[in-house]
């Protein structure tokens, strides 16, 4: 008679056998549904991007549709999962300067859906010659294109061309005092209502534009931005409704914790 050890030897060898043997199958159903669904068709091509502040925005559903298709040389729409390297996409979008973040994902219903999420524009530079380009928030560069005119202040005057250096270098500059100052009136409710336009001269001295009425805001310099700021908007408030909104041509900011009114 066989020992009890050696039918315990035999009965924990078929089961380790049964669950190899299972383990196996398992594995290849599901390479088989990988493969499956990498050969499937997509259903359905969904492409999200997220509005802008004035819901204008710099991208276009087609236009990333459009940028895809030149990439890959077909439609995404007659594509199956196996023919798209996913990551390959997320960097083809990200490596556009409108394009602050992308994802690109196939969820179980075959459904590829592109995210993107877009740089927010804080101004528009119109410098010297031809240089003209958005600010973001971040104070990157973004390149201007035809049918896409955002609603945010214009900064004209000698400011020159985008230089990362000349934003976030230790040297004072007029683009960088351009960036500071629309920083803060895009941080600001009434004054991205208020300002259209900031203009600097020669020596660094800034005037803003309201959108409505013909005053100017003589700012000087770009110092104590936000004292300022705050002192106007408390002009605005308690002195303007008193002496009118006609009455001064121009509102000098640049004296240190008044308004000054000139007519």
């Amino acid at each position: 008679m066989a020992s009890k050890r050696n039918i315990k030897d035999t009965k924990s060898w078929r089961a380790k056998a049964i669950w190899s043997v299972t383990t196996c199958a398992i594995l290849a159903l599901l390479c088989l549904a990988v493969q499956k669904r990498a050969n499937t068709a997509l259903q359905k091509v969904s492409v999200e991007i997220v509005d802008l502040k004035d819901k204008k925005n710099l991208l276009t559903k087609k236009a990333v549709l459009e940028k895809c298709r030149k990439h890959l040389g077909y439609d995404l729409g007659a594509s199956t999962v196996q023919d798209l390297n996913l990551r390959e996409l997320e960097e083809l979008l990200n490596a556009d300067s409108r394009v602050k973040d992308a994802q690109v994902y196939v969820n179980n219903q075959q459904v590829l859906t592109i995210g993107i999420l877009q740089k927010q524009p804080i101004v528009r530079v119109q410098g010297d010659g031809d240089s003209a380009y958005y600010l973001s928030e971040e104070g990157e560069a973004i390149p201007l294109h035809k049918g896409h005119t955002l609603r945010v202040p214009l900064a004209t005057g000698p400011v020159g061309k985008y230089s990362a250096d000349k934003i976030f270098g230790d040297k004072p500059n007029h683009l960088q005092d351009v960036y500071r100052l629309a920083s803060h009136i895009h941080s600001d409710k009434f004054l991205t209502a208020l300002i259209e336009q900031i203009a600097v001269d020669a020596h660094g001295e800034f005037t803003l534009v309201p959108k409505v009425g013909k005053q100017q805001l003589v700012f000087g310099k770009a110092e104590n931005i936000t004292d300022r700021f705050e002192n106007l908007k408390i002009f605005y408030k308690e002195g303007m409704p008193k002496v009118g909104w006609r009455k001064f041509d121009k509102l000098v900011l640049n004296w240190d914790g008044l308004v000054v009114g000139q007519e």
